[in-house]
């Protein structure tokens, strides 16, 4: 009695945690698609990875070795064709199958972008019998495609087969060519059979297929790529009203093609996330159709130019307006009192943090172009105050009759980085205003070449009339998101007598007091260290 309570007492605590909460414990550790998009490669990538952590798991004592071995479903959960291409056999894999007994199956793989799963024989062999003998399984199925030379024959199941279990379907093709047949892009084919009750996920590159099939009506995320014209695209959209996410990507028309103006609207009351890349005139198109939730994030990326026609010019302008909408319209039901945005000469970004969910991630709205953006036509004037951090990095002149009526009204902003070019833009303009931005407190330049005496000049009158106001700034030379990692000396700044400059080398952070006496310090221009 006296060794049994000498034994309980000296187990460690973990030890008393019951079988369920093992297994919850253990299956959180399968998560192979959080680790893979949360992990720094490549340090220790194999050792760390679910299928190592279940395995070494298996063998710290025999009470969880027995949860584990008698749990098909966490084995289940760790088909990752990634870490199979690193076999020298299929002895693993087939280990992985067996004791997954019946479960459902989550498969993943082709999100290495160092290895092709699919020209390894073993990770190849394997995926063909898991196509062949196991779809029916499948739960959650996300493979980037990487090779298009599998028999035509092994698609056949995502047609024939029925998807009873299936809730994400993520194929994304990158080869140039169709992996699919022609006979399988016809819409007269319904994908899964039309039988898929369970999926909410379907994300498909280049597959054609009926779209009235009956599981549509259940998705909450939706992918559809390149085989889909404005109203074909619209008209799978009006049968999933309960999307949360959509990605489209329309197929680039011919300009002479007229794109319909009376297509019907979509409303879809709960999308919350918008993603839609292709030519101006659909893309404004589509945007024009869709009525989301009154939070939306939106990210629009255009294609190539077309051109500076009058119709073209007007199209982009209607696309302008339409996306200072769904800024407006968020920001107003968010309640907006602080964001930050950054401005390039074709890109613009607009971030606001998610009030009371630190681990949320930010409300984003994305608009890049390969047309000039006008930032007052794009940003809400009346939010213009809620501005605190800005990242303006023009790197080609263009004309904006907004851009200085924009950058003056931003009078909250209190971080700035800057491109050398931006940096004659603020100077200009603070000659012709006087001091401007009275709550800015840290500059950082980017992208920096060697600074010519234009910009040299610009920079050291724009912190010396700040110094001078008694509203200095520090300023960052750390360069971070250089191009050209070029080095730059620096000891022009100590002119500007109290400032600080800081930089970050192997992960401290520096500084140096300008006009302290010892301006050799800011000369990196044969200093490896700092970029």
């Amino acid at each position: 009695m006296d060794i049994q309570r000498l034994t309980t007492i000296q187990a460690p605590p973990v030890d008393r945690l019951h079988n369920d909460i093992l297994w919850h414990i253990f299956t959180l550790n399968t998560d192979v698609k959080g680790f893979q998009q949360s992990f720094n490669r490549p340090v220790r990538f194999q050792e760390r990875h679910p299928i190592s952590i279940t395995r070494c798991s298996s063998q710290v004592c025999r009470k969880w070795r027995g949860v584990i071995v008698a749990s098909p479903s966490i084995w289940a959960s760790l088909i990752d064709l990634d870490v199979f291409n690193t076999r020298k056999d299929d002895r693993w894999m087939d280990e992985v199958m067996r004791r997954s007994g019946k479960s459902c199956l989550s498969v993943i793989g082709g999100r290495d972008p160092n290895t092709d799963w699919g020209r390894h024989p073993a990770s190849r062999k394997f995926f063909i019998s898991l196509l062949t003998n196991h779809w029916a399984r499948v739960r959650n199925f996300d493979i980037v495609f990487k090779t298009s030379d599998f028999d035509a024959s092994l698609w056949n199941v995502f047609w024939t087969t029925p998807s009873p279990h299936l809730e994400a379907f993520i194929f994304k093709n990158v080869v140039r060519a169709s992996p699919f047949p022609p006979q399988f892009q016809s819409e007269g084919d319904v994908l899964f059979s039309n039988h898929a009750p369970l999926l909410r996920v379907f994300q498909g590159w280049s597959i054609r297929f009926d779209y009235r099939a009956s599981w549509i009506g259940n998705l909450r995320d939706l992918t559809l790529t390149f085989i889909l014209n404005v109203q074909e695209a619209l008209d799978v959209l009006s049968q999933a009203p309960g999307l949360e996410k959509v990605a489209l990507f329309p197929c680039e028309v011919n300009s002479a093609v007229h794109v319909p103006h009376h297509l019907p609207k979509v409303s879809l009351p709960r999308l919350q996330h918008i993603v839609i890349r292709g030519m101006v005139v659909e893309v404004a198109t589509l945007l024009g159709r869709i009525i989301p939730a009154a939070i939306c994030e939106l990210e629009v990326h255009l294609g190539r130019s077309e051109g500076n026609t009058p119709e073209a010019q007007a199209c982009f302008r209607n696309l302008v307006l339409l996306v200072f909408q769904f800024i407006d319209r968020s920001f107003k039901a968010m309640g907006v009192t602080e964001c930050s945005v950054e401005v390039a000469s074709s890109f613009f970004r607009c971030t606001v943090p998610r009030v009371g969910a630190a681990d949320c991630a930010p409300f984003i709205i994305v608009f890049q172009t390969n047309s000039p953006i006008h930032l007052g036509l794009i940003f809400p004037a009346r939010y213009s105050k809620a501005i605190t951090s800005m990242i303006f990095i023009p790197r080609v002149e263009h004309p904006d009759p907004t851009r200085d009526t924009f950058l003056l009204s931003i009078v909250s902003v209190k971080t700035l980085v800057l491109s050398p070019l931006a940096v004659v833009h603020i100077e200009e303009l603070s000659r012709e205003n006087g001091l401007i931005w009275p709550l800015l407190n840290e500059v950082e330049l980017r992208y920096l070449g060697p600074l010519d005496r234009r910009t040299q000049d610009n920079l050291v009158s724009f912190l010396l009339r700040r110094q001078r106001a008694g509203v200095p700034v520090v300023f960052d030379i750390t360069n971070r998101g250089s191009i050209g990692r070029r080095k730059t000396n620096w000891a022009l700044l100590d002119d500007v007598e109290g400032l600080k400059v800081i930089w970050k080398d192997s992960g401290a952070v520096l500084e140096y007091i300008c006009g302290s006496g010892h301006p050799e310090r800011l000369d990196f221009s044969s200093d490896s260290e700092l970029y």
